[in-house]
């Protein structure tokens, strides 16, 4: 019998039910996670790194930058820059204006935002007249941002975290000791979902 878990409060972050939720295999591939909106979620084991399997090393980089104190978003252009000859110290200085929700306003997540560049620079074009191009790299963003809202509940930071950088009892939050405590694992879901779209 599957777990139903319980929705999330709306103190929460959309992401706790899924953390608090045992998954439980429907088959070999798919596999069953109840988020903060109290819907399951069907995504594949393409895209779900399980318990007990080895950490990409990407993906291990990006979750250590990030607790070197770099933003989500930097620490996402930063862990793949290198195979687009971006280099490091750009890298870090495109981001930087996309944590927090872009600068800060709770928007669309860091680590979304930044994995959106480096599938600009896989996918994207520089020619104005190619739109085939112009729309594959639009589906790529797409499914990238379905499976990371599948993953981790929502696309949005204020959301994601529980608290509105932009309100002052939001900002008061955003100073307490564990605020950002669940990041690193939304760095994770962007930087796996990246690995399987970049092969």
């Amino acid at each position: 019998m599957l777990s139903s878990g319980r929705p999330a409060t709306s103190h929460e972050p959309a992401f706790f039910s899924c953390l608090k939720t045992k998954v439980r295999y429907i088959s070999k591939e798919v596999f069953l996670c109840n988020h903060a909106a109290g819907r399951y979620h069907l995504f594949t084991d393409k895209f779900f790194l399980k318990k007990g399997d080895a950490m990409n090393q990407r993906v291990k980089q990006a979750v250590e930058m990030f607790n070197e104190g770099y933003s989500c978003s930097q620490a996402i252009v930063a862990a793949y820059e290198d195979r687009f000859g971006v280099g490091k110290n750009t890298a870090l200085k495109i981001a930087s204006g996309l944590g927090g929700g872009v600068g800060l306003t709770g928007g669309i997540c860091g680590a979304v935002t930044g994995a959106i560049l480096i599938l600009g620079l896989k996918y994207g074009t520089t020619n104005p007249k190619d739109k085939a191009a112009k729309y594959e790299t639009y589906k790529k963003v797409q499914v990238f941002c379905d499976e990371f809202k599948t993953r981790a509940g929502s696309l949005i930071c204020r959301e994601l975290l529980g608290f509105d950088f932009m309100t002052p009892e939001g900002a008061l939050l955003a100073k307490q000791p564990g605020a950002f405590e669940h990041c690193p694992e939304f760095v994770q879901i962007a930087a796996e979902i990246l690995e399987s779209m970049l092969e």
